[in-house]
């Protein structure tokens, strides 16, 4: 069976894989390849909503268990990995993270800054080398 005849991760596709109720589940995300919800736990799920998606997050998994003890920054603590199952249903959970979801305007906003703060310092290094030359 492909993707497309498996329908993929839904808001009431991922409370019957997870055994409770639509009303009790909240989207953290969504994006190109998953679905992340929470049940208010402190506990995020995420459901990949592709093959490829199924397979980056097994690499996420396993890199980010490597990773985690040389970064100063907070990262996913896996506590359950079900990936084995069909689209739609295979899942892992984690402990959610503090801080805000990126969404596409926070995002937008910070490339514009971004790309400020470079013609700024691009200014900045220019007329300075104007003096030095002096």
């Amino acid at each position: 069976m492909n993707d497309r005849e498996r329908p993929g991760p839904t808001l009431e596709r991922c409370a019957r894989v997870l055994g409770v109720k639509v009303e009790q589940l909240r989207l953290v995300g969504e994006g190109a390849n998953g679905l992340i919800v929470t049940d208010g736990s402190g506990v995020a799920y995420k459901f990949p909503k592709n093959r490829i998606a199924l397979q980056s997050l097994k690499e996420e998994i396993t890199y980010t268990k490597k990773l985690s003890h040389v970064l100063s920054v907070a990262v996913p603590e896996y506590l359950l990995v079900h990936l084995e199952q069909p689209l739609g249903e295979a899942f892992c959970a984690y402990r959610l993270l503090r801080g805000v979801s990126l969404t596409p305007a926070i995002y937008a906003a910070f490339r514009q800054r971004a790309k400020s703060q470079w013609t700024l310092q691009n200014c900045i290094g220019r007329y300075s080398s104007i003096f030095l030359r002096r």
